[in-house]
Order: structure tokens, then sequence, then C-alpha cells
């Protein structure tokens, strides 16, 4: 595994920054940045899908950080 939630962890997220230099330096420079591995080479553009849609409704809500994600 590249990197780990675990603190204190060489992986962990004090040193995400460190970890796969240059790309995830922006991890080491604020609070709530978290490594995304999306390669650009296996990405794959489908414009028979139309353009990117986006709707954002405020709604209430309960967030619960499961240390990987937010439920």
């Amino acid at each position: 595994e590249v990197f780990e939630y675990e603190e204190g962890s060489p992986r962990g997220p004090q040193h995400w920054g460190e970890l796969n230099f240059p790309n995830w330096t922006t991890c080491g420079q604020g609070m709530m940045q978290s490594p995304i591995d999306i390669e650009s080479k296996d990405a794959i553009v489908a414009p028979e899908l139309g353009p990117l849609k986006r709707n954002y409704k405020a709604a209430r809500a309960i967030l619960r950080n499961r240390r990987h994600d937010i439920s």
C-alpha cells in the first residue's frame, strides 16, 4: 500500500506530502488533503456521455468521518 491512515506510520497522513513526490506535495501543505491516485494515462474520455451536469441543492445532513471517507 502506497499510503495509509495510521498516525505515526511512515506512510501515514503526516508523510503524505513526501510520498509520490512531487505529485502529492499538496497533501503536506494543508489539513484536509488526501491522496487520490488518478492516473491520466488510465483516464478515458467518453464524449458520448455529454458534458458534466452539476446540480447542487443544499440539504440537512449528518456527516460521519470513517477515517477513509465520509458518509
